[in-house]
């Protein structure tokens, strides 16, 4: 991010924010976003509508844009942009594509299942989205953690004490 251009840099937080991929990204127009829900609507392979949720600091750069313009990003001169970042942050063998990549690779490390990244990315098939399991969660709550502690707080919520 320190070497890109300013105004590249939206599109390769947002890119890494959704997991959209790039034909998403540079098409993307203003009536697609859905800032009171939280949602963006995109297409992807196979004409099929794919709804993303905005987290947060999607939902924040995404009201810093201008509206003056159909789309969302300032894409002009994306190519030569993107090919400089490149070059001045000295990746070897990388494509947009990889940003698409990382969001998936960070859900997991945090915890995410392999399911849910299936459907955030939009893939059809979890085979898919399989590329991803070796990658292991930084933190080692398992199922039945998450389970115990979904048990406990709504337990707690209702005012109820739990007793084992």
């Amino acid at each position: 991010m320190e070497t890109a251009h300013p105004r590249i840099r939206p599109i390769i937080a947002f890119t890494v924010f959704t997991g959209l991929r790039k034909n998403n990204i540079l098409t993307f127009k203003w009536p697609q976003v859905d800032m009171a829900g939280g949602w963006v609507t995109v297409t992807v392979k196979g004409d099929k509508r794919h709804a993303v949720r905005l987290a947060a600091p999607a939902k924040a750069l995404i009201g810093t844009l201008s509206r003056d313009r159909p789309l969302v990003f300032d894409t002009l001169n994306f190519r030569k942009l993107s090919e400089t970042v490149v070059l001045d942050a000295e990746l070897d063998d990388f494509r947009f594509h990889d940003l698409r990549h990382t969001f998936a690779s960070w859900a997991r490390q945090a915890g995410s299942d392999i399911a849910a990244i299936c459907e955030a990315l939009g893939h059809s098939d979890i085979t898919v989205t399989m590329k991803y399991a070796h990658i292991k969660p930084d933190e080692d709550i398992t199922a039945f953690d998450r389970v115990a502690a979904g048990f406990i707080a709504q337990s707690t919520s209702h005012k109820r004490k739990v007793s084992l």
